[in-house]
C-alpha cells in the first residue's frame, strides 16, 4: 500500500519581467506552459511516487520522513532537469553552465537559490537522465498520453484541445544517408556496379554479342576488391600482396593481352549493318 507524504513547496521567487527580447519571452511562456502540464496531468507526482517505491525497496534499514523528502525533492529535480535539457538540446555539461546562467531554467528545475545559486553538475545531469528503469518511465509516458488524449483533461492542463496520439508526424525529407567509408577499392567497385547497370539496359535492346554476361563483371570486381581489401598495409608481404590483385585486374572478363577485339565483335558489325537503314547514293557530303 503506498503511503502518502506531505511534502511542502520550495518558495519559487518570481520570475523577472524582460523586456526587448522576444525569444525570452516565448522560452518562458513554454516553459510556464511545460510547468503546469507536469504538475496538473500527474506526470510529475508518478515519477515521484515511483522513485520513492525504489527508494524504499533499495534501502537497508529504516528510512525516515526527512530522507523521503529529499528523496522527493531530488526526482522532481531529476525530471525537470532531463526535460529542460532535452527542450534544449544541450550536452551535460553545457547544460550544468546553462542552469548556472539562467534564472528561468533554475525556476523551472526548482533549484533552491535563497541562500546561494546550487546547480547539479554534469555527472549529477547524467544521473538524473537514468534516475528510473525503463519499464518505469513507460508507465509516466502513459499517464502523459492518456492527459493529453482525453478532452476534459486536456483543458486542465491548458490544452485547447486533445491531442491525437495515435497519429505520428515524420519529416522524412532529410535522412543521414548510410553510406560506406570511401576506400578507393570499393568506390572502384562502385563504379563497375554502375556501368554494369548500364550494360543491362543496352543488352535488354538486343545488343548481346560485344561482351561477355555482366554478372562476370561484378563477380570478378567483388573478389578482387576483397582481395586488396584483406591485403592490408600493415601485414608482411601485403605489397606482394597488393600486386597480384593489381595484375589479376588485366584478366578481367573480355579483356585481352593481345589487344585484339572479341571474336564476337564481326558478329556484332554484321548485325549492326543488317539493321541500318540504307543509304541514298548522293547523301553524303565531302568536304
Amino acid at each position: 500500500m503506498s503511503k502518502t507524504i506531505l511534502i511542502q513547496e520550495h518558495l519559487r521567487p518570481a520570475l523577472p519581467v524582460v523586456l526587448g527580447c522576444r525569444d525570452y519571452q516565448e522560452q518562458e511562456k513554454l516553459l510556464i506552459r511545460v510547468d503546469r502540464i507536469l504538475r496538473e496531468s500527474g506526470v510529475e507526482r508518478l515519477f515521484v511516487g515511483l522513485s520513492l517505491e525504489r527508494f524504499g525497496a533499495e534501502a537497508s534499514g529504516k528510512v525516515s520522513h526527512a530522507d523521503l523528502v529529499g528523496q522527493s525533492e531530488r526526482s522532481e529535480r531529476a525530471l525537470r532537469c532531463t526535460v529542460l535539457k532535452n527542450l534544449l538540446g544541450e550536452d551535460y555539461r553545457e547544460m550544468s553552465v546553462r542552469l548556472a546562467q539562467c534564472e528561468l531554467f533554475r525556476w523551472f528545475c526548482k533549484l533552491p537559490e535563497l541562500e546561494a545559486v546550487r546547480v547539479p553538475s554534469k555527472s549529477t545531469l547524467q544521473e538524473y537522465a537514468n534516475w528510473l528503469p525503463h519499464e518505469e518511465m513507460v508507465k509516466v509516458l502513459g499517464v502523459l498520453r492518456e492527459s493529453m488524449g482525453q478532452e476534459e483533461r486536456a483543458r486542465e492542463i491548458g490544452l485547447q484541445a486533445e491531442l491525437e496520439m495515435d497519429v505520428a508526424w515524420v519529416d522524412t525529407t532529410c535522412l543521414k544517408a548510410n553510406i560506406h567509408f570511401p576506400v578507393d577499392w570499393v568506390l572502384l567497385r562502385d563504379a563497375v556496379r554502375t556501368c554494369v547497370k548500364a550494360i543491362l539496359v543496352i543488352r535488354r535492346h538486343g545488343l548481346k554479342v560485344r561482351m561477355p554476361e555482366p554478372g562476370d563483371f561484378l563477380a570478378a570486381i567483388n573478389a578482387q576488391a576483397m582481395a586488396m581489401s584483406a591485403a592490408s598495409r600493415r601485414k608482411p608481404g601485403s605489397k606482394k600482396a597488393r600486386k597480384q590483385v593489381l595484375r589479376k585486374t588485366s584478366h578481367s572478363p573480355g579483356h585481352r593481352k593481345d589487344g585484339h577485339k572479341p571474336k564476337a565483335a564481326s558478329g556484332y558489325s554484321k548485325m549492326c549493318s543488317s539493321k541500318a537503314p540504307h543509304e541514298p547514293k548522293g547523301s553524303r557530303i565531302g568536304n
